[in-house]
C-alpha cells in the first residue's frame, strides 16, 4: 500500500462473537489521487498473488468491504494531516 501512496493514519480492530472487523483510516490529497491509488493497488500482480495464496491457506479473510469518504466538519477538532505534512 505504501508504494501506491497510501497514508495510513490509524487502524482499529473490533471483535464481536466470531467476527473480527478491521478498520483503517487513510489520508489523501484529493479524491482523484485516492481513486487512482486504489485502482493501481487492486491491479497489482504481486498483491493479487498474495491475496490468492493467503485465501488458499487461510480461507477468505474478507467478508465484505465498506468504503467511506469522510469529510471533516467545520466544528470538529482538527485531526487532518496531508502526505506533505508527514514528510
Amino acid at each position: 500500500m505504501k508504494s501506491y501512496g497510501f497514508d495510513i493514519i490509524s487502524a482499529w480492530e473490533t471483535k464481536t462473537g466470531h467476527r473480527t472487523e478491521f478498520v483503517y483510516l487513510l489520508a489523501w490529497l484529493d479524491e482523484q489521487t485516492m481513486r487512482r491509488a486504489w485502482d493501481e493497488f487492486r491491479a497489482d500482480e504481486e498483491w493479487k498473488k498474495i491475496k490468492k495464496t493467503t485465501n488458499a491457506q487461510q480461507g477468505d479473510l474478507v467478508g465484505s468491504i465498506e468504503e467511506r469518504t469522510l469529510i471533516p466538519t467545520n466544528y470538529s477538532p482538527s485531526i487532518r494531516r496531508t502526505m506533505v505534512d508527514s514528510d
